[in-house]
């Protein structure tokens, strides 16, 4: 199980009592291990929704920053909207994760990958709506303990 683990990317911390046990990257410098914390997460949410073969809710999910919004808001009287630098991600828990410096989240209700995570130059549509509005995420928003991450119990 530790191997599968491992080999999918993620890291193992195995404590009880006195014993400690850790296997994976530890950077030294904080903010390489809060980008390191960030992906880390995003991909063990993905591995235990892969794992728990949970049932999908249909939608895509994307971010934005506060640039990027304002294009979207420039093209309102378009019927069709195009997103430029898009990943599109199955897991709203995830996008939130991996892009937790965007303030916009976005859902789209169309077929447009059988991957997890998909990039995109350029999508156009007009089924994208605005789910989420935030401020941007620090560590203490993303820690396991201050969150219930629907697949990470």
């Amino acid at each position: 199980m530790i191997l599968q683990y491992v080999s999918a990317g993620n890291d193992v911390r195995i404590s009880k009592g006195k014993l400690f046990l850790f296997i994976g990257t530890m950077p030294k410098n904080t903010f390489v291990m809060f980008k390191n914390y960030c992906y880390k997460l995003s991909k063990r949410i993905s591995y235990m929704y892969k794992r728990l073969k949970a049932t999908w809710d249909g939608h895509y999910y994307f971010a934005r920053s506060e640039n990027q919004y304002m294009e979207y808001l420039k093209q309102s009287k378009k019927k069709y909207k195009v997103f430029k630098d898009v990943f599109l991600y199955k897991l709203l828990d995830e996008v939130k994760v991996r892009e937790h410096g965007a303030i916009y989240i976005f859902r789209l209700s169309e077929d447009k990958t059988q991957w997890v995570r998909k990039y995109y130059k350029e999508l156009k549509t007009d089924k994208a709506e605005l789910i989420i509005q935030r401020d941007p995420l620090n560590m203490q928003d993303l820690m396991i303990s201050n969150n219930n991450y629907k697949y990470i119990q």
